[in-house]
């Protein structure tokens, strides 16, 4: 137990957002007395209260009567959430009816209904790369106003609290190119992943490995570790994404060519720069990588991938950090207390890992614009946000929710993580693709490239000097 555990734990009994039997349980998990934890509770202020929502004047009622209609998708933020839904609507009562879908259905059903501008959704999840082709459109609606009203804003909701770098990634002032981090908010952020190395901290042990430093020493663990048997399984040395689509180029692939300070294009000159030196040497780096991945990798997307690692069958995997809440969940994984969690390698560049958030956007379209304010508000607020990371929706957002004693304690047994997903939060993670409402067709184009590198069709030369006559096609097609 320490002096600074028991202030986080009064500060959030202080805050609401625990109740006096939640304080007393976790009290008793950092070892406080019974005497003492009661001795806590009469010093502070307000402590007697049984209700965990702070008090305030704030009308949540003032929409009541009123039904709005969100769209999600399905993802472990939207799990986690959904048990809390009723708990909005009888704060407020507000009625929701949403719809929660696969990501491919979900983007095309949700594209359709803002490009009609029918109103169909008031609320929808969203992410920066689809916000730039949202905001061109005018279908997503800014935020800052909202946020900076008192009549529609709890001041108990503290926007000051989100992480800074992750509201710049939501900020875009409608430059093409460029230009995120400034200008309007037009989205709330409630899940983010950055991108971490997975390693198998037991082999390593085993064997006598130390975590990898640079991308040198990765790729010889890689080959060293490749077709060993452990616990009666074969393991291949690294996993990663690799199926054609631009995702497969923000995640793992791309935490090597943005660390070898390669960068997907030259806004001056309106032209592809993956052909460039360091997206070149990038690219052989990761051809020669994932010959070290499992059979059949040229087709995984995160879950493929994702459910190799949980199998047991791969020692290293850089992908989503969030995915540690599988990694570590018994009921699907056979890898739960056996895995370390580290920042990804220096390349030549340094440590550069692009940033995904999930967030929460208002359509412009909205017929019931407050009313969705409201429940956006809700679903961002420290307890919300709390009471749902320790269900599965990690990374937290904001800065009080990371550092609550109850997710903490969710996490105590997942190693550095807490450690690692903070300082990705805080460092290393930020946007690192153009902003552009066409940047899904640059990225596809770019995958299939980077992919037959993988598959040994084209060296990396070839392959990067085609794909970027290919993307400075689609650039050229962009009025700017």
């Amino acid at each position: 137990m320490s002096e600074r555990q028991v202030q986080e734990l009064v500060q959030a009994l202080h805050a609401g957002r625990i109740d006096r039997r939640g304080f007393l349980r976790r009290a008793a998990v950092l070892g406080i007395s019974a005497p003492a934890a009661m001795w806590f509770l009469r010093g502070a202020p307000g402590a007697a209260a049984q209700d965990a929502t702070p008090a305030s004047n704030f009308d949540w009622k003032q929409e009541s009567g009123k039904t709005i209609y969100p769209i999600l998708v399905e993802h472990p933020y939207t799990d986690a959430m959904e048990p809390f839904f009723s708990e909005f609507e009888d704060l407020t009562g507000i009625t929701l009816k949403y719809e929660k879908l696969p990501e491919t259905q979900f983007r095309e059903k949700l594209l359709l209904a803002l490009s009609t501008g029918a109103g169909t959704y008031d609320v929808f999840m969203t992410g920066y790369i689809d916000d730039f082709r949202y905001v061109g459109g005018g279908w997503i609606e800014p935020l800052d106003g909202y946020v900076a009203d008192p009549a529609l804003t709890n001041p108990d909701w503290d926007f000051g609290d989100f992480y800074e770098s992750l509201i710049e990634v939501n900020r875009w002032n409608g430059e093409l190119a460029k230009g995120v981090g400034e200008g309007n908010l037009w989205a709330l952020p409630v899940n983010e992943e950055g991108y971490a190395l997975f390693y198998r901290k037991d082999i390593f042990e085993q064997e006598g490995i130390e975590v990898p430093k640079s991308y040198d020493d990765l790729l010889k663990v890689a080959e060293q570790l490749h077709g060993k048997e452990y616990d009666g399984q074969k393991v291949s040395g690294f996993v990663a994404r690799g199926d054609r689509t631009w995702p497969s180029m923000t995640t793992g692939y791309g935490t090597i060519f943005w660390s070898w300070g390669a960068e997907v294009m030259d806004p001056e000159a309106w032209k592809s720069t993956v052909n460039s030196e360091a997206g070149v040497a990038a690219t052989d780096y990761w051809g020669k990588l994932m010959k070290f991945a499992p059979e059949g990798v040229s087709g995984f997307t995160w879950y493929e991938a994702m459910q190799a690692f949980m199998s047991g069958t791969v020692a290293m995997f850089i992908d989503a950090d969030h995915m540690a809440g599988s990694f570590e969940d018994p009921a699907q994984s056979k890898v739960v207390g056996k895995v370390g969690y580290s920042l990804p390698p220096e390349g030549p560049g340094g440590i550069h890992t692009n940033i995904w958030i999930w967030s929460l956007g208002l359509a412009s379209a909205a017929k019931e614009k407050n009313a969705a304010w409201l429940f956006m508000q809700w679903a961002t607020s420290k307890k919300i946000l709390a009471d749902s990371a320790v269900k599965n929706n990690i990374n937290p957002t904001r800065k009080s929710v990371a550092t609550d004693p109850t997710v903490l304690e969710y996490m105590s047994s997942w190693g550095d993580y807490p450690k690692v997903y903070q300082e990705l939060i805080e460092t290393y993670s930020r946007v690192m693709v153009p902003a552009l409402p066409e940047f899904a067709q640059l990225g596809d184009v770019w995958a299939k490239s980077v992919q037959e590198v993988v598959l040994g069709q084209k060296d990396a030369k070839t392959a990067m000097d085609e794909a970027a006559a290919e993307m400075d096609k689609v650039l050229a097609t962009i009025q700017h």
